[in-house]
């Protein structure tokens, strides 16, 4: 079953885009994450009543903010981190609207669920779809690069490393073998 998962990092109205989104998608229920964010969560459950579509509410803690939405939610989850909890859940059927705003946690949601590939929205000013191809093939090769510098500056530690030792043998085996016989005018003794 279809379901629309409502991301936000941001605390901002995200009623415009997600109004696009469900006009693409009626009567598909939503998942909305309650967060600190109280414009964004206010925003999408308004909309998401507006348009007739029922909702799931994952929260960690209810407060009085909540309390007039709780009843009309069709289903309430409690849980330690709201988004994570709706990203495990993610389907291949899944529809993600989030508010895309290039931050870490953004990017981090989004590649969370690459693998399924899902129809990814960014619903932050409107209806804009977000390519994650491209970002992926860049991201594959910046680690590639990546790993390649590391994998030749580690190979140089271990050759220096390994000749190191093999000269500190080598004296050793060549002053054993010549025998000293020099004496060091220096000691003491």
């Amino acid at each position: 079953m279809k379901r629309i998962i409502v991301i936000s990092y941001n605390n901002i109205d995200i009623s415009k885009g997600l109004s696009e989104l469900l006009q693409e998608h009626p009567n598909t229920p939503l998942l909305i994450p309650v967060t600190e964010n109280q414009t964004f969560v206010k925003s999408a459950i308004l909309t998401a009543m507006a348009n007739g579509c029922p909702f799931q509410l994952y929260f960690s803690q209810a407060d009085e903010f909540m309390d007039s939405f709780m009843v009309k939610a069709e289903d309430l989850t409690v849980c330690d981190n709201p988004i994570k909890e709706i990203l495990r859940q993610v389907t291949t059927e899944d529809v993600i609207a989030i508010a895309w705003d290039e931050t870490v946690e953004s990017h981090m949601a989004l590649h969370a669920v690459e693998d399924f590939g899902v129809e990814t929205w960014d619903i932050t000013d409107g209806l804009d779809p977000i390519d994650m191809t491209s970002d992926s093939d860049d991201l594959y090769s910046e680690m590639q690069e990546a790993l390649t510098a590391f994998v030749e500056v580690f190979s140089a530690y271990i050759a220096a490393g390994v000749i190191e030792t093999i000269t500190k043998t080598v004296d050793a085996i060549i002053m054993e073998q010549m025998g000293t016989t020099d004496f060091n005018p220096f000691d003491k003794e």
